[in-house]
This record gives structure tokens, C-alpha cells and sequence, in this order.
């Protein structure tokens, strides 16, 4: 891929110049102005090799443009050539000062232009590849390795020179990383060390990246602690200005340079110290390394070289603390905890070696050795007396990224006859910051095998409470430092209460170490809490004392997976008084009894200690409970799960709900978009608890009546919506027939008309014009009924195209034929060209009816017969049985005008028509008496003679035969279907005449379509090709990739036998499939370089650029391969 080049020269003519001296080595980029040239750079400038900058330009010349780009840092590494005349040297000077790397003079010698770009553009290259070495990626720095060589090669260089080694370390910065998210993290760092390189270079120093948060520094003088504390003022200055809303410190560890036999590593090891003893501590930034931490490190020295020792003379004691069941204060559990009592420095603290170990790695040796012995303790529990309690041991970070370590604990227990459910693995709480992932699949693993895990030191880190949901816990054991410092003050308890009910909620026992106090007991007993472990109970003992005790206690259960598995859950219902229900649903008992004790006077109190209980409680009796008081944090269905359960019941969301939780905005928020009516939070002002349940209970009793008033008006509205039709507003047939019934039940003699309504062509209105049309034909008929009959009449539609009236009164004869011959005028109309007409049939009682049924039957009779007399009449019922032999003999013609398609029958040698229907006059364009009177040809298709598509009579048979035609007339086209039938005595020609007009465009266009893309995938510059993304097997290539190869389809199939990768030459195929998978993993295209065989066996080198999709056939890839000339003709295995 060529380098890029931007050529910034505010004359064309020297762009066009440079442009052809440079275009064949480099792609060029051009810009007419410093301007346009600042805003290119700024867009491409990692990907800019080099420029070449004129000096003077409008808008912005060259000197402003070097200016800007060497207070860039991003962009002032980028080498750039000026452009300048033979006679301005004093122009050249200024360029260089300001950053400029080499100048050309005008006019441009071609040979010394390439060879200067080249030169300059390899220097550059060689210091970018430089800088990845020794440079630290993400904030430039020095790194490690490279700082190590430098100060060694300085101090020995400069012998007499005093210097100073510093380290810095950011303060909490895993919280920054778990709290802001590691991208903000990474800006941090960048800023201090921008900040430190600064100050360092200020006074001749070196500045590197040592790990995670460490910097180092070499200074070249003895740092004076009133000198430090300087530095150390302005680096706090600027952290004050960094934008993040906790306060950034460092901690410094310094080291003055005496001894310069120590390597530089080691110097760094000293500093760090240093830096060490200063954190956690509030007043002290910096500590100078001295021999109270160099004692300190004999110490530990002298541990870590007996560690080894300690395991193979057993000196590492295992101690056990018990823990209680909180309900019976029997034990039910113990932790297993190390001691080390050393033959020289006596008994050890595990705080004094465990971190030790933890940093060297030698702690998965001594918790194996831990692990063995705690199960040889507890197996000789069992085989001795059969009496043992589950024992948790402590698995580190460092045991929890060894990959066998569900293999190691499996065979430990295995070796002394122990179930893994015995052995309790405590997991500390902030290995889960670390690497999440690799826990949560180590933790899964450990799970699956049996073993119980407990997550030990809740509260003491930085995690999120998602953590409890990702990990398979079983036991949360909470800090005794978080326990201790909680419970002074109220808001404090409800955190500590709110920690318990989740984790019950989630179906976690609690095991609350470091209990110290009969009030904490009580404290914890009030809250739920399972067990707990401290020393208010027993301290941690040797085995031996533990195991005598132990045989001598009685014991309670032990703590268990099993015992997670709460009960279902408790209604308690007090004294009824009469009054009202109030249903306090809470999980934790002192939280129902302290609510029950104040409103017990003005309610009946029940009490469900979880959702799902409280829930079946209301749905039995929703009817006699006034308000429910409900916690959102309980086991089994917490309050958010119950809130929606109500809300989704319409019987029960008229009762008023008050949440009662911790104070917060979001849970406070998110109750009331569920539907809460409001909110009291923990701890309880009881005051604000009663004004809250008077005001919701006053205003659900406001809302109560006026929801009974709105239930009666929407039942009057119901009611009266159901005796109407909906589309016209007119009674409905139920709403007719109870009406006309009632009527004949209490006027049996008196006279009545029932008419029955049917609109002609209504099918043709609904197909031509679609159902809207239709819904108006059939509001306007139903209105033109309305304004004729009087407002006592009954007017009805019936269903569909139906409608009915009936009207009490008396009509001679004349008078009723008179009313219908009004009837028929004003309900014609037109929808379109389609004249709308209605059919009526009239039965009049009591002559031939006294009931619904007789006078709508006989009307309808009636109504039949008018409409297959023909369409816009009329018929009175006369008392026929059977319809007349008029309406049998046109019911033919009643049958075949509903059809849409034209159907004629004519005269199968002169054409003469004998039949056509309604279709086929409007085909035509004329009415029937017209058309039977023409020949087929001249009536349907204005010809002068027969038809050139019609069949002729020697080819008909009595199988229908199909053509398509196209019209002469219009650009309609159709399908013709014919065949002979018997017509009477003679034969006749039937044909069936579809417009196929619409699919025949479809069609066409799909066609159009198929030959335009087919045009477009050829003008495509290179190759296009789709090939299954599993399989490989190629589904297209087009023609102008084939004709680029020399190939036809045959002979490409033959070669390649359609397979993408066979397309590839042995050597590179690999490469290309590597690279391709690579990019598809992270995005959906990809790109990449090699070389296809061409029908001649020479070489074409493509530049292919892939798509994947997926589709109905799976994983597809489509692919753009365009060749890329200048590399066309070398070898495959010199392409890259």
C-alpha cells in the first residue's frame, strides 16, 4: 500500500508539478492552504507519511501551519519539507527553528526530491518503530524495560552527579476503573503522566510507566524534602483541576541513590516501599525510603526464605472459629484459619505473611496445604464419633487463575473420604475485580462439583451488588469492619438491613462475621440474619481445643445449600376489630410489628412476610382490604414483582399501594411508575407514615366514587352502543327483533310493514373501490332511510348490505306502491361510474305474519325474488310458497353477473353473441342490448373481423384452451380462456376473459429489474463475487470478473470447482482465510490483498473488500475484487 504524501502550495501548477514527480511512489493529497491543510492532517495525520509545505500562502501560511503542528503532540512528529526560493535562506532558518525536518529549493530537481522524502520518510518510520519499543502504548512514556536500561546506563555514566529514583502511585485506582469504567481510567493516567513528564523534563530527568498505576522518575540531584514537597504541591494543583468527581491523589516513594551497586530494578523495588508506607495514610503524600523500611524488608526477606521450610515442618497451625445458628445459638459451621508459629521470629500474624505470599505466589502452596489439613480434621470428626460441622477455608486470588484448581480441591477431599459440600470455599469479595470472567467460570466449575461457596468479606471492596447475581454463591458473609461501623447510627442499620433482605431475596444464607456485642446480636436477630461468627461467641482456637468442644456441644443444623430453600412464606392476620384491612407486606418481622403497632386502632392488620403469600391473600380478599404497605427488597416476589402482578389484575388496581423502602430517588421512582400511590421510606417517621396512609386512603375514596360515577355513565353508553350498529348509527337486528316482538306481544291485531333492503352491485363497489367506498354506500342508504321514515318507525341494518324498517301503520295499496316507487328513486346514487341501487321486499301484518320470525322470513322472500327480477324493483309478499318460474329462468343471469371476470358465449363461426354478463360489459363499454346484437369482435375489442388470438373452430375442443393478449387500444393486458359447450340444441364458444393487466406489469418490471442489475453487477469496476460463508462455496461471480481472468463459466468451474478458496494459491490460502475470520469476528466486512491465477497462468494481485450477511441460504459473504496493477505480475509468494 503506497505512503501518503500532502502536498500543501497555494499555485496549482506547483501541485501538478510535485504531483507527477511523486504520484507513481506515493498517493498524494493536496491542499491550496495552510487551512485546508490543518483540517486534512487532522483527519488523516496517523496515516500521513510526510509533507511538503510552501512557505507563502493566503488564509493561513506555512509558518502558522508549523506552529500549529508542534503544539500538537499527535501531529508534530509528522517530518515536513519546505518549499522555498534559491535566495531566501533566512526563510529556511525560521522553518527549521519552528519544526520543519529538511527544505527543497525551487524549481523541484526531481532525483533530489524523492531521495529527500525517502530518507526523511525512513527516519520517521525507524522512530515510529523505535518509540513502539521502548515507549509505553498508552501514555507514550517510557516503559519498564527501557527506563531499567537508560537510568543504568546514566548513573553509570554520571558517577560524581547525585540523583534521586521516585515512584508515584495513584490512590484508589481500582475504584476509578470499577466506578468510571476503565476508559476513564486510561484518561487518567494519561493526564498524570503528561503531567509528571512534564515537571520531570523541566529538570533534566527521565519519566516511565513502571506497571497498572506505578511511575518512576529519575532525577539528576538530591531531592531536599522542602524541594519535594514543592513538586509535590504543583502535581496536586493540577489533579485538583482534573475533571472527575472524587479527589485523585498520588503517593510518592523516594529513594536518594547512595548504593549504586543495586540495580536499577531493585532501586524501584525500594521507592515502591516507600510508596507503600504512605497510603492509606491522609496527611502523608511521600515517604523517603530509610532503615525502618529497609528493616521491615529483612523481615520480610527472612519469612519468604523459611516458607518452604514452614510447609515441610508443618509450623502452619490450623485454627478454627465456630459459627452460630443466630435462632438457637448452637454451632452450626467453622472457618478454618492460619497460623504460623516461626522457630526465630515466634508467632506470626496471617496479616504479617499472607500478603507476602500473595505477591510471590507461593499462597496456593500454603492454602493446599491448609485445604489438606482441614479435611484430615473434619474426616476424623466423622470416623470418630460421627459429629462435624462444615468447615470453610479460604481460597486466595492467586488460587482462584489456577487452572486446575477445581482438580486439586476434588482430590484433596477425595484422599480423606469427604463429600465436597463438607469443605466451604470462601471466595474474598474483591478477587472479583480482578478478572470477573475467569471467577465466575472457576467459581461455576467448583459449584457443579458439590462444594458450597461463600462469599467472604461482603463490604469491604468496590464491587457492584451485580456481582451477587453473576457469581453461584450459596453464603454471603458479610465484613465485621462494614457490621462494626454500620450499626451506630439508624440510616446506617437499614443499609446493613437492606444487605440481608437482598441477599435472601436472592436466596442467600448470611453469615455476619466480627460480632462483638449482645446489641449487634439482637441488632442482627431483629434483621433476619442466619448465622454469625465473632468473637462475642469464641475466637479462633486450635483444632484441638475446637474439636473437644465440639464433641461436648449440642449442634444445630448444618449451614447447608439445603437450607436456602426458604419456606413458602406466612399470613398472620390479627384481631379483627372490624374495621378495614391493612396488609403490610415486609420480610423482616420488626419492620410488620413496628407498623402494625400504630395502625392496629384503625385497621384489621394482616401481615405476609413475602410477595407471593400476600398476593394469594388479596386475590381471595381484595374486596375487604383498604391499603397494602409493601417493601420492595423480600424473597421469593419481591414488592416490584407484586406491584406489577396488582397492576396487571383489573380487580385489583383500584387498592391503594404504599411502598415502604430505603429513601432513594430511583426506587422511589421506579415504584411510581408501577403504580404506586406513594412512599414511605426506612427508617420510619411515623408521623410522616400516618399523614401519607390518611391522605391516600382520603383520596382512593374520592376516586372510588368517582369511578362508580363514571361506571354508571358508561354503562348507560354501553348499553345504548348496544342496541346500534356501529358504521351507520341505526339499531342493529337484535335491537330490530326484541323491538318488533315486543310489539306483536302487545298489539296482535294492529297493522304493521316490514321491509327488507338489499344494495345491487354492492360487491362491485367493494372490489372496484375497496371496503371505504363500500362503508359509504352503505352510511348513505342508511341515511336516506332515516329522513324518510317518521321517528317512531324502526329503522335497521341487518348485517352487511341488508337493512330493515318496520313501521306501525296501515297502507292501502296505491299508498304502499307509492311509498316504494319513492323508496327506489331516492336511495339511487353513484359510487364512481357504478350506479347504486337497492332491491325491497315487503311482508305486511298481520295478512302474513304476527311474529318477528313469519314477517322477516316472508320479506326477505320477498326481497329475493325482487332482486332476481331484476336489480332497482320491488316485490310485495302475496303469500307465495315457491318462487316464480320468471325468477328460476333469470336466476342463470343473476348468478353470472356477480362474476368479475367478462363472460360471453357466442356463436362459434360467426362470432355472434348469444350471452355476455355485467363484466363484460363494462369491458366493452356498452350496455347488453347493444352487444347482442354485434359479433364478439366488433362489441368486446372494436375490430372490423375476428381476432387474431381467437382459436379458430377446427382447433376448439371441449377442454378449455388459454392465451394471453394485449390490447390494441390501451396497454391493458388479459388472459382468455375458451372451450365449445352445448346452447340449447346447438354448440356455442364460452369464453372467460381476466385482466391481467396488473401481474403482467409486475411482471415486466421484475424483469426490467433482473436486466438492469444484471447490466449494473457487469460495469462493476473488478470482480463481484457471493460465496457461503461456512462452506466457501462460491453462489455468483460475474461476467466481468470471469472476462478480467480469461475465463468462462465452464472452465472457471472446472479450475476452482466454485469454491472461494480454491480461488487463493496454496502458499497464501491460509494467510487470507486467517485474516478474513480475524476481521469477521470483531465487525461484518473485511479486506485483504492476494493473488488469483489468471487462464494463462500468470498472476493478477486483487485488493478484495467483504460484506457477510445472512440471509435465507445462511452466512453469505459478498466480496469486491479490484486488481491492484503495480503488484499484478510478481509471484504469489512475493505479493506480501
Amino acid at each position: 500500500m503506497k505512503r501518503k504524501v500532502l502536498i500543501v502550495d497555494d499555485q496549482s501548477v506547483n501541485r501538478k508539478i510535485l504531483n507527477k514527480i511523486l504520484c507513481d511512489q506515493y498517493t498524494i493529497l493536496e491542499a491550496s492552504n495552510g487551512q485546508d491543510a490543518l483540517t486534512i492532517l487532522k483527519d488523516q495525520g496517523p496515516t500521513i507519511s510526510a509533507v511538503l509545505l510552501d512557505l507563502i500562502m493566503p488564509v493561513m501560511d506555512g509558518y502558522d501551519v508549523l506552529n500549529t503542528l508542534s503544539a500538537d503532540p499527535a501531529l508534530s512528529s509528522i517530518p515536513i519539507i519546505v518549499a522555498s526560493q534559491m535566495d531566501k535562506e533566512e526563510n529556511e532558518g525560521k522553518a527549521l527553528e519552528l519544526g520543519a525536518r529538511d527544505f527543497i529549493v525551487k524549481p523541484y530537481n526531481p532525483s533530489v526530491l524523492r531521495k529527500r522524502l525517502d530518507n526523511l520518510i525512513e527516519l520517521y518510520e525507524s522512530n515510529i518503530y523505535l518509540n513502539r519499543i521502548e515507549r509505553d502504548p498508552l501514555t507514550g512514556l517510557y516503559n519498564k524495560e527501557t527506563f531499567y536500561r537508560r537510568a543504568t546506563d546514566i548513573l553509570e555514566k554520571d558517577s560524581k552527579l547525585e540523583y534521586t529514583l521516585l515512584v508515584a502511585d495513584i490512590e484508589r485506582f481500582k475504584l476509578v476503573n470499577d466506578s468510571f469504567g476503565r476508559s476513564e481510567g486510561d484518561r487518567l493516567l494519561c493526564y498524570i503522566a503528561k503531567q509528571l513528564d512534564q515537571a520531570v523534563s523541566a529538570r533534566s530527568g527521565i519519566c516511565a510507566r513502571l506497571n497498572a498505576d506505578h511511575f518512576v522518575t529519575l532525577l539528576p540531584e538530591a531531592l531536599s524534602e522542602n524541594t519535594f514537597s514543592k513538586i509535590v504541591s504543583i502535581t496536586e494543583e493540577h489533579l485538583s483541576h482534573y475533571p472527575l468527581s472524587m479527589k485523585i491523589s498520588l503517593k510518592f516513594g523516594v529513594y536518594p541513590i547512595i548504593d549504586r551497586e543495586i540495580p536499577v530494578e531493585g532501586m524501584c523495588d525500594r521507592a515502591i516501599l516507600a510508596a507503600d508506607s504512605a497510603k492509606g495514610q491522609y496527611h502523608c503524600v511521600y515517604t523517603y525510603y530509610d532503615d525502618s523500611i529497609r528493616t521491615r524488608m529483612l523481615r520480610e526477606q527472612k519469612i519468604i526464605d523459611s516458607m518452604k521450610n514452614a510447609v515441610q515442618e508443618e509450623q502452619f497451625l490450623v485454627y478454627l472459629q465456630p459459627k452460630y445458628d443466630l435462632e438457637s445459638e448452637r454451632i452450626a459451621g467453622a472457618e478454618a484459619l492460619v497460623r504460623w508459629e516461626h522457630p526465630e521470629l515466634g508467632f506470626l500474624s496471617p496479616n504479617e505473611f499472607i500478603p507476602l505470599f500473595e505477591s510471590n505466589g507461593f499462597i496456593t502452596e500454603m492454602d493446599c496445604y491448609i485445604w489438606d489439613k482441614t479435611c484430615g480434621i473434619i474426616s476424623d470428626w466423622v470416623r470418630k464419633s460421627k459429629k462435624y460441622v462444615p468447615v470453610s477455608v479460604n481460597v486466595s486470588r492467586k488460587d482462584i487463575y489456577q487452572a486446575d484448581l477445581p482438580a486439586i480441591l476434588t482430590r484433596i477431599t477425595k484422599k480423606h473420604g469427604l463429600r465436597p459440600s463438607q469443605l466451604h470455599l470462601e471466595i474474598t469479595e474483591t478477587a472479583y475485580t480482578e478478572n470477573p470472567e475467569q471467577l465466575i467460570g472457576i467459581v461455576t466449575q467448583l459449584k457443579n462439583l458439590g462444594f458450597i461457596i461463600e462469599m467472604d468479606d461482603f463490604g469491604s471492596g468496590y464491587s457492584s451488588l451485580n456481582m451477587l447475581s453473576e457469581l453461584p454463591l450459596d453464603i454471603l458473609k458479610l465484613d465485621m469492619r462494614f457490621i462494626q461501623k454500620e450499626t451506630d447510627k439508624d440510616s446506617s442499620r437499614n443499609i446493613l438491613s437492606f444487605i440481608i433482605s437482598l441477599a435472601k431475596w436472592m436466596n442467600l444464607l448470611v453469615v455476619a462475621e466480627g460480632v462483638e456485642s449482645r446489641n449487634q446480636i439482637e441488632l442482627l436477630r431483629n434483621m433476619d440474619c442466619t448465622y454469625v461468627q465473632g468473637y462475642y461467641y469464641a475466637k479462633p482456637m486450635p483444632s484441638t481445643e475446637f474439636t473437644a468442644m465440639l464433641m461436648n456441644a449440642q449442634l444445630a443444623a448444618p449451614i447447608s445449600a439445603a437450607d436456602k430453600d426458604w419456606q413458602e412464606g406466612a399470613i398472620h392476620i390479627h384481631k379483627d376489630n372490624g374495621n378495614e384491612v391493612m396488609l403490610i407486606v415486609d420480610d423482616i418481622q420488626l419492620n410488620r410489628a413496628i407498623l402494625a403497632e400504630y395502625f392496629q386502632n384503625a385497621y384489621t392488620i394482616v401481615e405476609a412476610d413475602n410477595g407471593e403469600v400476600a398476593y394469594h391473600y388479596i386475590e381471595e380478599h381484595f374486596d375487604e382490604i383498604a391499603i397494602i404497605l409493601l417493601d420492595l427488597i423480600m424473597p421469593v416476589a419481591d414488592g416490584f414483582q407484586l406491584l406489577k402482578r396488582l397492576r396487571s389484575n383489573p380487580l385489583l388496581t383500584t387498592i391503594p399501594v404504599i411502598v415502604t423502602s430505603q429513601a432513594g430517588e430511583t426506587s422511589e421512582a421506579q415504584a411510581f411508575e408501577l403504580g404506586a400511590s406513594d412512599f414511605i421510606p426506612k427508617p420510619y417517621n411515623m408521623d410522616i407514615a400516618i399523614h401519607r396512609v390518611q391522605n391516600v386512603t382520603a383520596r382512593n375514596a374520592i376516586q372510588t366514587l368517582e369511578r362508580e360515577k363514571r361506571m354508571l355513565t358508561k354503562m348507560k353508553q354501553l348499553a345504548l352502543e348496544a342496541k346500534l350498529d356501529q358504521l351507520t348509527g341505526i339499531y342493529n337486528r337484535m335491537e330490530m327483533e326484541r323491538q318488533v316482538q315486543e310489539f306483536f306481544l302487545t298489539n296482535q291485531d294492529q297493522s304493521a310493514i316490514f321491509f327488507m333492503l338489499d344494495i345491487d352491485n354492492f360487491k362491485a363497489i367493494n372490489d372496484r373501490f375497496g371496503h371505504d367506498q363500500g362503508d359509504v354506500a352503505i352510511q348513505r342508504v342508511a341515511n336516506t332511510l332515516q329522513t324518510m321514515f317518521r321517528e317512531d318507525d324502526l329503522v335497521c341494518r341487518m348485517g352487511g348490505d341488508e337493512f330493515a324498517v318496520f313501521m306501525r301503520a296501515q297502507f292501502t295499496h296505491v299508498q304502499l306502491i307509492h311509498r316504494l316507487e319513492q323508496m327506489s328513486t331516492k336511495l339511487r346514487f353513484k359510487i364512481g361510474p357504478i350506479e347504486v341501487t337497492c332491491s325491497i321486499g315487503v311482508c305486511i301484518s298481520p295478512n302474513y305474519g304476527t311474529e318477528y320470525q313469519d314477517v322477516y322470513h316472508n320479506a326477505d322472500v320477498a326481497l329475493l325474488t325482487a332482486k332476481r327480477l331484476g336489480k332497482n324493483r320491488y316485490h310485495i309478499f302475496g303469500g307465495e310458497a315457491r318462487l316464480p318460474d320468471q325468477v328460476i329462468h333469470r336466476n342463470l343471469d343473476w348468478l353470472l353477473d356477480e362474476s368479475s371476470d367478462a363472460i360471453v358465449v357466442i356463436d362459434p363461426e360467426t362470432y355472434e353473441i348469444y350471452y355476455l354478463n355485467d363484466a363484460a360489459c363494462t369491458l366493452s363499454g356498452k350496455n347488453k342490448e347493444t352487444c347482442l346484437s354485434l359479433p364478439c369482435y366488433k362489441a368486446i375489442w372494436n375490430n372490423s373481423k375476428p381476432c387474431s388470438h381467437c382459436v379458430h373452430i377446427s382447433k376448439l375442443t371441449r377442454d378449455y384452451c388459454e392465451h394471453e393478449i394485449q390490447s390494441e387500444y390501451s396497454e391493458n393486458s388479459y388472459i382468455i380462456k375458451g372451450k365449445l359447450i352445448d346452447w340449447g340444441n346447438q354448440q356455442a364458444r364460452i369464453q372467460y376473459i381476466q385482466d391481467n393487466t396488473n401481474r403482467a406489469r409486475i411482471s415486466r418490471k421484475a424483469e426490467s429489474l433482473a436486466k438492469d442489475r444484471q447490466l449494473l453487477l457487469d460495469l462493476l469496476p473488478g470482480g463481484l463475487i457471493r460465496y457461503n460463508a461456512s462452506t466457501l462455496a462460491l453462489t455468483f461471480i460475474n461476467e466481468n470478473m470471469l472476462n478480467n481472468l480469461g475465463y468462462d463459466q465452464d472452465t472457471f468451474r472446472q479450475k476452482y470447482r466454485y469454491r472461494f478458496d480454491l480461488m487463493i494459491p496454496p502458499e497464501d490460502r491460509m494467510r487470507v482465510l486467517e485474516e478474513i475470520q480475524e476481521q469477521l469476528t470483531h465487525g461484518d466486512t473485511y479486506t485483504s490483498l492476494y493473488p488469483i491465477e489468471r487462464i494463462d497462468g500468470s498472476f493478477c494481485t486483487v485488493y478484495s473488500t467483504g460484506h457477510y450477511t445472512s440471509g435465507p441460504r445462511g452466512g453469505e459473504i459478498y466480496a469486491n475484487l479490484i486488481e491492484v496493477p503495480h503488484i499484478t505480475e510478481k509471484k504469489p509468494a512475493d505479493v506480501l
